[in-house]
């Protein structure tokens, strides 16, 4: 390992991905109401488990989610549901960060539906409320982060990007810089 930055000739990039799960829930909604949500600091993914939902933000055109669709709420965006009579909302509230302080979603335009969005969603949310789930059982853990990291590749997949080439390349070269910085927060840089 030459200066703990490359192996022999080999270029060497590191994405250090950081996940958190806040939640992932589904509510049972049986009256047509209009819930504020307010900024969050993680990212949250909404979708219509039966009935459907209508949701309003700023400079973003109202969606209407029937069931099977999927909308994504980015991290500090102010939102506002209102539901249609009896919904299932499902909900799963999730942190992805680049070096621990770049919100992964933040370089991306995220479409508003796609079908295996849903269906990791929904994996997410039943293993959450499998009546044997618990920070024990290691093999729900891993399928939880399995499939937290298989929706971040499909969002990505499915997503365009905010910066162009140029940019992306600028943030792969200071991507050691960004792992120095993270894995020596605790002393003076």
């Amino acid at each position: 390992i030459r200066e703990g930055y490359g192996m022999g000739d080999a270029y060497w990039i590191e994405n250090q991905i950081q996940l958190h799960i806040h939640f992932a829930l589904v509510h049972q909604i049986n009256e047509t109401c209009v819930i504020k949500g307010k900024e969050l600091p993680f990212e949250l993914f909404l979708y219509a488990e039966q009935g459907e939902f209508t949701i309003f933000w700023k400079e973003k055109s109202p969606i209407i989610c029937r069931p099977g669709d999927v909308v994504f709420v980015p991290s500090d965006m102010a939102f506002q549901l209102k539901t249609d009579g009896k919904c299932g909302l499902g909900c799963i509230g999730v942190d992805y960060r680049l070096f621990s302080c770049i919100r992964l979603f933040s370089f991306f335009e995220l479409p508003t539906f796609i079908e295996k969005v849903r269906k990791l969603c929904q994996t997410i949310v039943q293993t959450v409320r499998a009546n044997d789930f618990t920070n024990s059982r290691l093999e729900n853990a891993i399928v939880i982060n399995t499939t937290l990291y298989r929706l971040a590749l499909t969002v990505l997949k499915e997503s365009s990007s905010h910066f162009q080439r140029d940019k992306m390349e600028c943030m792969e070269k200071l991507s050691p810089v960004f792992s120095y910085i993270c894995k020596n927060l605790e002393k003076t840089i």
